[in-house]
């Protein structure tokens, strides 16, 4: 009788021990691990944590967190992220340099970053980047009418100085770059940037063969003007297809064979959303589009972002932090 009871003890104890987790990565911060791969990150500035989550396609309401990373990789200045599925590495702005956490869809808690980029070529505090996985290649900018290129982006550690400087400039007149994207298919790259002259405020500028600009102010190839306010850029290079948020309204810009367009052109369909679009982050396997809601902690989430539309269904996400979200990345 004794030993049963030992035994039955022995196996409650085994099977307490087997749920906990295996202890998540570096600590745990009480956030629950669901045990499936996060495929969706968000920076969390105010709460100075990355929090991710393994469904990318939850249903509405609460937004159910999987894993939080906190530590030295992660501070409370976070305005963007980028990451790379195959290598399962995310890299995350924290102020003027950019840490890269591998094994990022596993970890949880506090962990040091794996790698460190800084360079002397930033000076002050980066506003986007942009991690080109096919040619290897990290985009940088940090506000000013400059995009910086990294080689060999997989492998940095450490202070580099910019292998290429590119001076962003429209009518010989400087554009202070918000956000780059870059379609890997074409090897383009897309700039947006504020003008606030001429019936234009503000822009996206479109510069072939990215990975092979010279330092120096490129020529334009194509470029779009707006009346409006816009901000974050997303694509689908497959598609030739760019995604806009305009912060002017509560929507996101949709321009489909977009490397042919240019001028004050109307975009042919448009995402609508329940607040003003701060950030945008795409997974085109997926076919799905996650925007931050500007000034809260609201996820949004568009199913069929390739044919969605205004009153396409949105499914929002409310998250019960008292943070402020800055950035999101997710797998493709």
């Amino acid at each position: 009788m004794r030993a049963c009871i030992r035994f039955r003890l022995i196996s409650v104890l085994a099977c307490l021990l087997a749920s906990c987790g295996g202890g998540g990565g570096g600590g745990g911060t009480g956030t629950p691990d669901g045990g499936g791969s996060s495929k969706v990150f968000i920076a969390d500035s105010g709460s100075a944590t990355v929090v991710s989550f393994a469904n990318p396609n939850p249903v509405a309401g609460t937004l159910r967190i999987d894993r939080t990373l906190s530590g030295t990789a992660i501070s409370n200045i976070m305005p963007d992220m980028a990451y790379d599925a195959a290598a399962d590495m995310l890299y995350v702005v924290n102020n003027r340099s950019i840490m890269v956490m591998n094994r990022a869809s596993t970890k949880n808690g506090s962990n040091a970053p794996d790698r460190t980029i800084t360079s002397s070529s930033i000076p002050s505090t980066i506003v986007a980047i942009y991690l080109d996985t096919v040619k290897n290649i990290l985009y940088v900018t940090y506000g000013s009418s400059t995009v910086l290129a990294f080689d060999n982006a997989s492998t940095l550690n450490g202070s580099f100085v910019a292998n290429r400087t590119l001076t962003i400039n429209r009518s010989a007149v400087g554009v202070p770059v918000k956000d780059v994207f870059v379609d890997t298919v074409h090897d383009t790259l897309y700039v947006a940037g504020h003008v606030g002259s001429g019936g234009v405020n503000d822009v996206v500028l479109k510069y072939n063969s990215a990975s092979t600009i010279p330092t120096g102010t490129p020529t334009i190839d194509h470029e779009l003007t707006f009346p409006d306010t816009i901000n974050d850029i997303v694509g689908d290079g497959a598609n030739d297809r760019l995604f806009i948020a305009d912060q002017s309204a509560n929507s996101v810009l949709v321009f489909d064979s977009v490397s042919t367009l240019s001028g004050a052109v109307v975009a042919p369909r448009v995402i609508s959303l329940p607040s003003l679009p701060q950030r945008l982050a795409l997974a085109p396997v997926g076919n799905r589009l996650y925007a931050l809601a500007s000034g809260i902690t609201d996820v949004y989430v568009v199913n069929n972002a390739s044919t969605a539309t205004t009153g396409a269904p949105v499914t929002t996400l409310t998250s019960s932090s008292a943070g402020s979200f800055s950035a999101i990345a997710t797998a493709p």
